[in-house]
């Protein structure tokens, strides 16, 4: 059945110990793309999103780094996160209702739950998350003991004296599955839309 790909960009993270207030967490970009039952592209969306006036540019511009985008460029190019959640429900709507995921499906299913995001995503169920699928076929092909492998840089599962759990990072899983002989495209990393088509 087809499924639903996306992607957000966003003025930082919603958990962790670098987590930011939610007063300051925004999408400032949204993509997707619709993959039918082989896996081929047949629709895709993508806008940049202003941000509210109530947001001080300055204090999200390191989070607004990591994708390149800045405030100025979405001013001048950016719909307002109202209009463009509207643009995203109608193209959601004309997809007839697959389902959706995301590399990082918990990530994403904040910023998408919050308004005026989560009309869209309500008509949506969800698919099972990326990196959770990924990280499966990944640890079926190393070995932990001998500290090889794909999972070399992974620590062990658990929080305690060995370290903290950490997932792979999308490009090291893109990375790992290209290594291994899958066609995945190398694009240009920590944009919506482009992440999405990874």
């Amino acid at each position: 059945s087809p499924l639903l790909v996306l992607d957000t960009e966003t003025t930082g993270l919603p958990f962790g110990r670098n987590a930011a207030p939610p007063e300051r967490l925004h999408i400032v970009e949204i993509g997707a793309v619709l993959l039918d039952e082989w896996g081929e592209e047949r629709a895709a969306f993508a806008r940049l999103v202003r941000l509210p006036d109530a947001v001080d540019a300055a204090s999200v511009a390191e989070a607004m780094a990591v994708s390149g985008l800045t405030p100025e460029l979405l001013t001048e190019r950016g719909t307002d996160a109202t209009g463009a959640a509207i643009e995203f429900d109608e193209w959601v709507r004309s997809l007839g209702g697959p389902r959706w995921t995301a590399y990082n499906r918990d990530f994403d299913s904040w910023f998408l739950a919050r308004d005026p995001w989560g009309v869209g995503m309500a008509r949506l169920s969800e698919a099972p998350c990326i990196m959770r699928l990924a990280l499966s076929v990944i640890e079926r092909h190393c070995d932990r003991e001998a500290g090889t492998g794909p999972l070399q840089w992974l620590p062990p599962r658990h929080a305690g004296e060995t370290g903290k759990w950490k997932w792979p990072k999308s490009s090291e899983t893109a990375a790992w599955l290209r290594s291994r002989g899958h066609p995945i495209p190398e694009l240009p990393q920590h944009r919506a839309l482009t992440d999405a088509r990874t």
